[in-house]
């Protein structure tokens, strides 16, 4: 709950909260085909969805596409999820270090710490990245 900066791209697929790392070898193939990475920042207020959600009593699927913030997005949540009121997270997943501060395995091992198994991995039509299905540990017993 808060506001924040978000980088717009002049690809809109690749506008996020988060830096780039211009180490990266995706930055520098992306900057090939897009030019200049971010063209500007803009103020966007940020609820979570704690927050959002509060008075939702179950959520059968939860879609998360961010762009990099998706641990952030699962943080946000944590009520939601303590309670059991996620039952399924269908999320992106990069393979790649363009972000700053972005690591697969911690929202593994934060969506493994809250009850969740990996159900399925899925290839996407983009090479540097992966769908991942988790699904609530009860509703697989």
């Amino acid at each position: 709950n808060s506001i924040e900066y978000f980088n717009i791209s002049p690809h809109f697929r690749s506008s996020s909260k988060k830096n780039v790392n211009k180490n990266s070898f995706y930055f520098k193939v992306k900057k090939v085909f897009l030019g200049e990475f971010y063209v500007n920042k803009i103020k966007v207020k940020q609820i979570k969805l704690d927050n959002f959600l509060s008075k939702v009593k179950t959520i059968d699927l939860l879609k998360i596409d961010v762009e990099g913030n998706e641990l952030e997005v699962l943080k946000g949540c944590k009520i939601l999820l303590k309670k059991k009121i996620i039952k399924v997270i269908y999320l992106e997943i990069l393979n790649h270090n363009l972000y700053k501060d972005y690591s697969k395995k911690e929202i593994h091992s934060f969506l493994i710490a809250n009850n969740f198994k990996l159900f399925r991995k899925y290839k996407t039509r983009i090479l540097f990245a992966e769908d991942r299905l988790y699904v609530l540990n009860d509703l697989l017993k």
